[in-house]
């Protein structure tokens, strides 16, 4: 999960959310590979429309 705050607010203005599995991916470099990819995906679809 990815929050974007507005800080001047304390707000939550923008929330992303993706899906990965990570256990018993074994290598480090594999996970963070996983983690990279989800959070691309992520950020796909930021700003919103």
């Amino acid at each position: 999960m990815l929050d974007v705050v507005d800080a001047g607010a304390d707000a939550v203005v923008w929330r992303g959310s993706a899906q990965a599995q990570l256990a018993g991916s074994g290598e480090p470099l594999t996970r963070r590979a996983r983690i990279q990819e989800a959070v691309r995906r992520i950020l796909e679809r930021f700003p919103p429309p």
